[in-house]
C-alpha cells in the first residue's frame, strides 16, 4: 500500500514539469523502473510507474535533442541506457502482453521511445 502511495506521488510530481529536472537529477527514472520490475503483477502500480517514466523520459528528449544536434556523431542518451541496463525491456514486455488498455499503450509508447 505505501508503495501505491508513493508512486501516485511521483506521478503527481512528473505531472508538474518544473519538477522534472529535479526528479531526473535525482535519479527517479531508474528508481521508478526498479519499483515497475518489482510489480509486474499489479497493473495499477505499473500503469502509474510506466506513465511517469514516459512523462520524465518524453521531457528529457525535448530538452536535450538541440544539444545533440550540434554535435555530428549520434550518442547513446546516457539514461535510456541506464535503463536498458536496470531492465526495462523486461518491464515493456509486461505491459505490452497485459491484456489491459491503461497499462498496453503505455508499454508501447516506452517501447517508442527505445526505438526512436
Amino acid at each position: 500500500m505505501l508503495v501505491l502511495v508513493c508512486a501516485a506521488m511521483a506521478k503527481q510530481f512528473v505531472l508538474r514539469t518544473e519538477y522534472h529536472w529535479w526528479m531526473i537529477d535525482l535519479a527517479f527514472l531508474p528508481a521508478l523502473l526498479s519499483v515497475a520490475c518489482q510489480s509486474v503483477s499489479e497493473l495499477e502500480l505499473l500503469r502509474m510507474l510506466v506513465e511517469s517514466l514516459m512523462w520524465l523520459y518524453t521531457f528529457l528528449t525535448a530538452y536535450q535533442l538541440p544539444a545533440a544536434e550540434e554535435n555530428a556523431t549520434e550518442v547513446a542518451n546516457p539514461q535510456m541506457v541506464q535503463l536498458l541496463e536496470l531492465g526495462a525491456v523486461d518491464v515493456i514486455a509486461a505491459c505490452v502482453c497485459k491484456d489491459d488498455q491503461g497499462v498496453s499503450p503505455w508499454g508501447i509508447g516506452f517501447l517508442h521511445e527505445f526505438v526512436s
